[in-house]
């Protein structure tokens, strides 16, 4: 069947991207593999809803392909930073769908989400996850971690946690260690990781409890906040941070949590925070 090499943003099904259907199995080396997580069983205190995640990140990057197909040349320039983007002829990426979800059981769905980011690393293929609530980066690490470890003994990780919020707390009272504000802390009990390769970056407001802030003090971690990105701006918060988890390590994994855009811009965010 001939295809125009345009297709509208409205038509055809609505992959990331617009990014050819694959499966999870058939993965090669050097991809970048998109998946969905639509969960939010980790929500605590806060409104539901970022089940409906991946559905919508999906739907909304399929306009920026179509813009970015039709530009002369398949390019788009910036008429502030005069930088320009083409578009690859075939983008190396694929979308594999959702991982199986549990609506009722965070920790058999936290072992699909494992199993789903393992899958896809120990084929030296590039993971990238839709949420889904923030829990999420827990069990995705550890299916990171897993893949690594299968491609090189004795491998170590770095991670970076773009967020407002550190997800660093032992537990939530009456809501136990597994939740959204707790996955960093869950990461971070991984063999694979130590605190000098953490780094957190757009931190605002009261978010370290007096546990959080003695680990804080006594192990030095890198803590970089909203203030000090206005100050420094943002690409060298970054380049920070990335040099902190970067730092003798194999593979760093990057998370970023929507709360971090100021809420006057993400106000279905379920902990939005002022000026992000």
């Amino acid at each position: 069947m001939n295809r125009p090499e345009f297709v509208a943003p409205h038509t055809g099904i609505p992959s990331f991207y617009k990014a050819p259907i694959g499966d999870i199995g058939t993965v090669e080396e050097g991809q970048a593999v998109v998946a969905g997580v639509p969960m939010d069983h980790g929500v605590v205190l806060t409104r539901t809803g970022t089940r409906y995640g991946p559905r919508a990140i999906r739907e909304a990057s399929l306009f920026y392909r179509a813009v970015q197909e039709a530009g002369s040349e398949k390019t788009s320039v910036n008429v502030r930073t005069n930088v320009a983007y083409r578009l690859k002829d075939k983008p190396n990426l694929t979308d594999v769908g959702d991982l199986m979800i549990y609506p009722q059981d965070i920790h058999k769905t936290s072992e699909s989400i494992s199993d789903g980011v393992f899958t896809v690393v120990k084929e030296g293929a590039l993971p990238v996850l839709l949420g889904g609530d923030h829990y999420l980066t827990y069990p995705a690490f550890e299916g990171l971690a897993r893949g690594i470890a299968d491609r090189k003994h004795g491998a170590r990780i770095g991670h970076v946690h773009i967020d407002s919020h550190t997800d660093f707390r032992d537990s939530y009272e009456g809501f136990g260690k597994y939740n959204h504000g707790t996955s960093v802390r869950r990461i971070s009990e991984n063999s694979m990781i130590s605190y000098k390769n953490m780094a957190w970056v757009g931190l605002n407001g009261s978010v370290l409890d007096s546990d959080i802030y003695r680990i804080y003090r006594s192990n030095g971690l890198k803590m970089i906040s909203s203030d000090d990105i206005r100050v420094s701006g943002i690409r060298d918060a970054v380049k920070e941070a990335v040099e902190v988890a970067a730092d003798g390590t194999d593979a760093v994994y990057v998370s970023i949590d929507i709360d971090v855009v100021d809420a006057a811009y993400a106000p279905g965010a379920g902990v939005p925070v002022f000026e992000g």
